[in-house]
């Protein structure tokens, strides 16, 4: 993590992405549209993630580099769901885009999907999660879960761990993001876990289900 600084090798991997339809309003740029908006209900607070221009090209050190990284995967996720799938599903605690907070959780290694109010957060300790397709599908996985089942997301067996796990897993292998031939394609949480911080988790993992649980 190298608390959060950038690095030459880091910047270069980055790829340019569309943020579509997000909102003009006040003069600045929000990250909101019909999918998904950026909010901040959790410490530290660090704001809505405006920017100036439409443009929001931010390296890692900078805390927008998060808040664009959870409103792209987010949006895409909820693209492909409605419109691709032709599944009508969102959030049923509120009527608007799936609300994500990029930087919550009080600054702890850990994230979070929250039932109650159908909100997702990610927490800056270690590496920041946000920074993580796989923590942030993993969490959305949950949402998906919970929305799809009206409010009867379980875990009871470990099946709504296994949702997120699914779904990012899905997303990574089906976006080529990593090859069968890469050491981390197993890997669920490829930037955040098997780092000094956690171990992370696999998704070949060879026990029997349900005793292997």
């Amino acid at each position: 993590d190298n608390n959060d600084l950038d690095s030459d090798s880091l910047t270069a991997h980055r790829e340019l992405r569309a943020l579509n339809d997000i909102t003009f309003e006040g003069g600045v740029y929000k990250l909101k549209g019909p999918y998904a908006e950026i909010v901040d209900f959790e410490a530290p607070f660090t704001g809505l993630h405006t920017n100036a221009t439409s443009d929001f090209f931010f390296t890692r050190s900078d805390d927008n580099f998060e808040a664009a990284n959870c409103y792209f995967l987010i949006d895409a996720s909820m693209r492909w769901i409605n419109d691709s799938l032709g599944i009508d599903l969102g959030p049923y605690q509120y009527s608007t885009g799936v609300r994500v907070d990029p930087h919550g959780l009080s600054g702890d290694d850990n994230s979070h999907y929250i039932p109650s109010t159908g909100q997702l957060a990610f927490g800056d300790g270690g590496v920041d999660d946000a920074e993580d397709v796989g923590v942030v599908l993993h969490e959305f996985g949950h949402g998906v879960h919970d929305w799809a089942t009206a409010g009867s997301l379980s875990q009871v067996t470990g099946l709504s761990e296994g949702c997120g796990d699914y779904w990012t897993t899905s997303y990574i292998r089906n976006t080529n993001i990593l090859t069968p031939a890469h050491p981390a394609y197993n890997w669920v949480f490829v930037w955040d876990g098997h780092k000094p911080f956690w171990d992370g988790r696999i998704v070949n993992y060879t026990a029997h289900y349900p005793e292997g649980l």
